[in-house]
């Protein structure tokens, strides 16, 4: 467990902060909301074999409904509307190398961040423009269309808004 006197830079702050304090190749990112299934490093570790691989970003899945779901009371007839973006976009992007970093759920190769100087801090979507940045230098990023892990979907319309708003202005960033 590693702290650290500011909360300069958040989550990008936080884990070039714990590259300076560890040592392993791989790194795995969970949100604190979401937890991995017993076999996360045995179906996402071998991808590394190739020595181009940056990092391995699986499916983002959601235990609860989001605020439209539960609202519209359509939880068990509509699914998550992050389910467009993981299992049909990311899969088009993935013969494309271009997959992004969604932030949790992903195995990293440490010198692929170093390569770039770290998790880019520039913006608020730090997991995106990391990501854009190892591909223009040639890394390889893998979108391993499994569900290897869950988390909890922004229960209320004001955290889901909050959510979405941050994403925004790291696309615009």
């Amino acid at each position: 467990y590693l702290t650290r006197p500011t909360n300069r830079d958040a989550k990008a702050g936080n884990i070039n902060e714990a590259l300076k304090k560890t040592s392993s190749e791989l790194i795995v990112i969970f949100d604190c909301d979401h937890a991995p299934v017993l076999s996360f490093l045995q179906e996402t570790v071998g991808f590394f074999a190739e020595p181009q691989v940056a990092y391995v970003q699986t499916v983002q899945h959601f235990y609860n409904p989001d605020p439209f779901q539960r609202n519209l009371f359509l939880h068990e007839e509509v699914p998550n509307e992050q389910d467009l973006f993981f299992k049909v976009i990311m899969q088009g992007r993935e013969g494309y190398n271009a997959a992004f970093w969604t932030g949790t759920g992903v195995v990293i190769r440490r010198s692929a961040l170093e390569d770039i100087g770290g998790v880019l801090t520039d913006t608020v979507t730090e997991d995106f423009h990391t990501s854009l940045r190892l591909h223009s230098q040639g890394w390889r990023s893998i979108h391993l269309n499994r569900i290897l892990s869950s988390g909890l979907s922004p229960e209320g319309y004001g955290a889901y808004l909050t959510q979405r708003l941050r994403w925004t202005q790291g696309m615009f960033q």
